[in-house]
């Protein structure tokens, strides 16, 4: 009824949190000169947040479920025994990651804890199976120093410079992510040039969200007269 009455188009702007967004909204019908796409932000800078421990794990930090792709996750942990795997937060899947012997399950954190986590991990994975917009952990992550390993669905692949701030892989594809993260875990010398790749690219801080904002608000408010 709405599309008939062609009453999306009475908005002047969509601010989507990615280009996927944007182009899952197009499809929709929606003029494009409406559509602006403006990624998501953190509070605060990190960029002088350092690290503090030596061990080496690989994290996921998130919610514990299948659409997040905990399962593909955790059978790529099973095969690769010499690699640690934290996984931080809770949720339906819990019980299926216990007692795996290189899985330490830290439940839910927030704050500077999260954050060492983050920062202190070699790299971090974001599985998905599901279409993902703007997802936090990957924006958190580089803004830590600390590359990620990303399934290929939604917004995931626009937040991760391949190769640079980290890897995309094909999602539920066990093989491709057990392949990937191998390779990372393997390669000292290229998790810390792609560590210094990601804080050096990481700039979603509210001050650049607020001035992209203010100059869409600007826009919208010249267009209007």
């Amino acid at each position: 009824i709405y599309h008939k009455k062609n009453t999306y188009n009475l908005v002047d702007k969509y601010i989507c949190p990615s280009n996927y967004m944007k182009e899952t909204i197009k499809k929709g019908g929606i003029e494009e000169s409406k559509l602006t796409v403006l990624h998501n932000f953190l509070e605060k800078d990190n960029k002088n947040y350092t690290k503090k421990d030596n061990e080496k794990y690989v994290l996921y930090f998130g919610r514990l479920s299948i659409e997040k792709g905990i399962k593909t996750l955790v059978d790529v942990v099973k095969e690769l025994p010499h690699i640690k795997f934290i996984f931080v937060g809770d949720g339906p899947l819990e019980d299926y990651c216990k007692s795996i012997d290189n899985l330490e399950l830290a439940g839910r954190k927030s704050g500077d804890e999260l954050k060492r986590y983050i920062a202190n991990a070699s790299f971090s994975v974001c599985p998905s199976e599901w279409y993902e917009n703007c997802p936090m952990t990957i924006i958190e992550s580089l803004s830590l120093a600390t590359p990620v390993i990303g399934s290929d669905l939604g917004g995931i692949p626009e937040l991760i410079s391949n190769n640079y701030t980290g890897l995309i892989f094909k999602h539920n594809d066990k093989e491709d992510l057990k392949e990937k993260i191998s390779y990372l875990w393997n390669n000292d010398d290229i998790i810390s040039k792609m560590s210094k790749n990601a804080i050096n690219s990481s700039n979603n801080t509210i001050e650049n969200y607020t001035e992209k904002l203010l100059k869409i608000y600007e826009e919208c408010i010249k267009h209007n007269g």
